[in-house]
């Protein structure tokens, strides 16, 4: 006997409470119909139906199928896990070679941990379209998580090497199997964005802080198109993360300062005459609250003039170590140089085999603000950064925290700052153009590490489409390479910190240190990108 359409009468299965048959035709007449985005708008953070795989014979199901595959996806959609799987069990009995509905089931089944169902289901729905990056991505993550560590790398290099994802709302796991460290990578999809200050917004931010130089190296804004996605730590790189890569002979406490007897070099003090091992050199005591009247301060790094954060009035303090602060693993790994950074990309680079190392700028930025002029990472006009507080220390990214981006990446503005690759320059456009064409990439050239050794060149599984060619009026630009190999190169982070005001936590704000520093408000969080390394 066929089961009717569920718009008219809904047949379950007999073990199905009837609770679920109230909660589904409910559903189903509350359902409106699928908007679809304009052309050109900022992808949702939400999961996106996925694509037919190329070469894959197109599938049509019948209309029961798709009718019980759209309540799954509803269900799926409002929470209602168990429901949805409900309606995909129908949708599979009407069509057993509907991949889409093995995906979307394995989906609600991971929800509910049950594991192994889950991995069934995406293996299936794999072996119905076997070029599936999303799926192959999801079934490696899970593999990684039930401690199948050798076999979920696998899957999730063959998701990777195929070069684009067909899914938002990816992530990509890696547990660490000596210490069970997570690594939470979320995916940055390709799209259109901006980066930078338009110059009406730098000069009443500049008026607002009192330092006629802000911004000055973060204008005019640029719009980018990013035309591979990649993937980005969801949160700051963690003591516990960086201790269970990093080389055991470091024992420094990570997060409160240089190591004993480190020879990094001192930024200049602002005019006071006097040294500070942090970039945030500041002269007389100036408020926290930038709305307030005080002497504009600047800082020199080699030659490059750079605005320093204006910290609370009062003697500013570096915090302490303390058996409390060693203990608390979950806080960004800070007073790590930016050499120290890249070593440790590349460390991780060398478990995973596919290509790791510290954001450009302008990933960082498209990361933080995506299709959008707001000039902090959350939607709304609140404030939402752990800043303003020079004399605490960085805290724990929190699930529930408000400061969040778009794609899920946490603490982008305050808590501590974030190294990029790129050396230091002035601006960071050669010149403004309509569009700027920027594809993900391991530069060319790169210099060796602190340790001596070089990333492997790239290689992928399977070589993705040619990006689009520059047009009349746009240009195309790659990351820098890497150049910073001598000590008195300054280099560039981002982000803000506890110890910046608000202003200068905002998103298109450039700064820049030494590449031996090692500052208490600096961290770093690698980006992943879509290329296996050899």
């Amino acid at each position: 006997m066929s089961v009717q359409k569920p718009a008219c009468h809904i047949v379950l299965p007999l073990e199905v409470p009837w609770m679920l048959l109230v909660t589904l035709v409910a559903g189903t007449l509350a359902a409106e119909p699928e908007a679809k985005p304009p052309s050109g708008s900022q992808p949702s953070v939400e999961h996106s139906a996925p694509s037919q795989a190329a070469g894959e014979p197109t599938k049509t199901p019948d209309r029961d199928t798709t009718d019980w595959h759209k309540l799954g996806r509803e269900c799926l959609e409002r929470g209602e896990s168990a429901e949805a799987i409900a309606a995909f069990d129908q949708a599979i009995a009407e069509a057993p070679k509907h991949a889409d509905s093995y995906y979307f089931r394995a989906r609600a089944k991971e929800r509910l941990h049950r594991m192994q169902e889950a991995i069934d289901d995406y293996g299936q729905a794999i072996r119905l379209r076997s070029n599936w990056g999303s799926a192959r991505l999801r079934l490696g993550n899970l593999l990684v998580r039930i401690g199948k560590t050798k076999q979920g790398l696998s899957e999730q290099k063959k998701a990777l090497g195929l070069g684009t994802l067909d899914d938002h709302g990816l992530e990509f796991i890696y547990i660490e199997p000596s210490s069970s460290a997570e690594f939470r990578f979320v995916y940055v999809p390709p799209g259109e964005g901006v980066v930078g200050y338009d110059e009406e917004v730098r000069l009443k931010m500049a008026k607002q802080s009192l330092q006629p130089f802000f911004g000055h190296n973060a204008t005019p804004a640029q719009r980018v198109r990013i035309q591979q996605g990649f993937f980005l730590l969801d949160r700051e790189m963690t003591i516990a993360q960086y201790k269970a890569l990093a080389p055991k002979s470091d024992n420094r406490l990570i997060g409160v300062g240089p190591a004993k007897g480190s020879k990094a070099p001192l930024a200049p003090a602002a005019k006071t005459g006097k040294a500070t091992g942090s970039p945030r050199a500041k002269s007389g005591k100036i408020p926290a609250d930038t709305s307030r009247h005080h002497e504009p301060s600047l800082e020199l790094i080699g030659d490059t003039p750079q605005e320093a954060a204006p910290l609370s009035a009062g003697k500013t303090k570096t915090p302490k170590p303390s058996n409390q602060l060693e203990s608390a693993a979950d806080r960004p790994a800070s007073s790590v140089s930016w050499h120290e950074a890249n070593s440790f990309c590349s460390s991780l680079q060398a478990r995973l085999g596919l290509i790791v190392r510290l954001p450009s700028e302008i990933e960082w930025e498209y990361a933080a603000r995506g299709n959008s002029t707001r000039l902090y990472p959350w939607k709304d006009e609140g404030f939402h950064a752990w800043a303003e507080h020079p004399e605490a220390s960085p805290q724990p990214s929190a699930p529930q925290s408000q400061d969040v981006s778009w794609v899920g990446a946490y603490d982008m503005a305050g808590n501590v700052s974030e190294w990029c690759l790129d050396t230091y320059r002035q601006s960071l456009f050669d010149k403004p153009s309509a569009i700027l064409l920027y594809t993900p990439s391991n530069p060319a050239s790169l210099a060796t590490t602190s340790t001596g050794s070089k990333p492997p060149p790239e290689r992928t599984h399977k070589k993705p489409g040619p990006a689009r060619s520059a047009k009349p009026g746009e240009q195309e630009a790659k990351p820098q390479s890497r150049t910073a190999d001598q000590n008195s190169v300054a280099v560039t982070y981002r982000g803000g910190s506890y110890r910046d005001n608000r202003l200068n936590c905002q998103s298109p704000v450039r700064r820049s240190a030494i590449a031996t520093q090692q500052d208490p408000t600096i961290g770093f969080r690698p980006v992943l990108l879509l290329k296996a390394a050899q």
